[in-house]
């Protein structure tokens, strides 16, 4: 039976954050997954993602110290896996954590109704009957441990650990390669199920609801009241993510010219959260508007000041006693806002987002070219100049047009048919 793991944020001298993968029992730090994680991190890839990396890894190594696979004894022998092994892999990574972790584990509660690991043991018709992860969530996992695999092959190559390296560099390219063959295939949503924005109704509503003076406000600390709904203000201004506004200082507010930076800080000393507030895409200074800019300035200088730990850091929002404000509390204000309002049950930070985009749009068509919208909302989202992800967020709006366009060509068919 294998050992357990763990996953672990840990803080460079730098105030640089990465997390690795270590043995549960001792602590200590599994050393070639550490080497893939400070590889990710020579890439620049964001914390999140390495985190997220190294959540595939651990799975990887959970599973096979289950059948008590040892990578590195297989390496020198020239080998790696077999497809058998292979096959189970991709089967248990669509599988939830808690049902592999009994697998492996076993049952962690006698009391509480278990599943039948005699059943387990039969091989994957049991695993079929338990509930599964999304496509997208066990695509993710399989990408980062065929990453891993691909890595780690590389790396023993290189460090001569195979006795025959050309023999097991050809056992590895055909590993690799059947982990990608055999991964779930993820294709473009359809665009009637992707997340679309607020519609102007909808976003009236929100409007209303979160105003500080609203009757219908769920919170009833003015403090909150006023911070929430300056976050609900700029997610909808500006379309930046909730890690983006979480990450912002208040130097970034330049008070004299309203304008806000959105910059990213991959190694920043003043960040303390469990869950880092990152900026994923490029740095950007966004022009604020008179009202907007108001708000931000009372907020700082009123609101913001009226907490205990404000002044003992530099972050802009921040929570009722003045720490940095948590990405969690940001998903636990948006759950509270959907019991309010029931009509936007899928309402979310992100889905602001996309409203701001849906609103950008309407803007353009008849403000802007083609190229000039492009070139001008990349910019505001932090896209690079070539970026085709506009394209996952204007999904309501990309409707919108087709539905006037089906009308106005029907009334034209028929009135010609007349």
């Amino acid at each position: 039976m294998g050992g357990k793991y763990a996953v672990v944020q840990v803080k460079m001298q730098s105030g640089e954050r990465t997390h690795l993968l270590v043995d549960a029992t001792t602590g200590i730090g599994i050393y070639e997954p550490t080497g893939y994680a400070l590889n990710l991190r020579n890439k620049g890839r964001a914390v999140n993602t390495i985190a997220q990396a190294m959540r595939a890894v651990m799975l990887l190594y959970q599973i096979l110290g289950a059948h008590d696979v040892d990578l590195l004894q297989r390496i020198r022998a020239n080998d790696f896996l077999t497809l058998g092994e292979i096959d189970a892999l991709i089967e248990q990574c669509k599988l939830k954590r808690a049902d592999l972790d009994e697998i492996h584990f076993g049952p962690v509660d006698e009391k509480v109704a278990r599943l039948d690991l005699a059943k387990l043991k039969k091989g994957l018709k049991a695993q079929a009957a338990l509930p599964v992860v999304d496509r997208g969530t066990a695509a993710v996992r399989i990408k980062y441990i065929k990453g891993y695999l691909g890595w780690l092959s590389e790396y023993a190559y290189l460090q001569k650990i195979p006795e025959d390296r050309e023999s097991f560099k050809q056992v590895a390219e055909v590993t690799v390669k059947a982990f990608k063959t055999r991964a779930p295939i993820v294709g473009k949503k359809n665009s009637t199920k992707r997340k679309k924005g607020l519609t102007h109704a909808q976003q009236e509503r929100l409007l209303s609801v979160v105003h500080p003076d609203s009757p219908e406000n769920p919170w009833i600390d003015a403090f909150i009241r006023e911070r929430n709904y300056l976050i609900i203000l700029i997610l909808l201004a500006t379309g930046m993510r909730k890690g983006e506004m979480l990450g912002i200082k208040v130097k970034d507010f330049n008070v004299r010219d309203n304008k806000l930076l959105v910059t990213r800080r991959p190694d920043d000393p003043d960040e303390t959260r469990g869950r880092t507030a990152e900026t994923k895409t490029y740095d950007r200074e966004l022009l604020l508007g008179t009202e907007l800019a108001e708000s931000l300035k009372r907020y700082i200088k009123v609101i913001r000041a009226s907490t205990t730990l404000a002044n003992q850091h530099p972050y802009l929002i921040v929570s009722e006693v003045g720490a940095p404000m948590a990405l969690g509390t940001v998903d636990f204000m948006f759950s509270a806002l959907r019991k309010v309002l029931p009509e936007i049950q899928k309402l979310s930070a992100h889905i602001l987002r996309h409203t701001w985009n849906d609103r950008f749009s309407e803007f353009c068509q008849n403000n802007l070219s083609k190229v000039e919208e492009e070139r001008t909302r990349n910019y505001i989202m932090g896209w690079s100049e070539e970026s085709r992800s506009a394209e996952n967020y204007t999904a309501r709006y990309t409707e919108m047009q087709a539905e006037d366009a089906l009308t106005a060509m029907q009334n034209k068919m028929f009135k010609a048919a007349k």
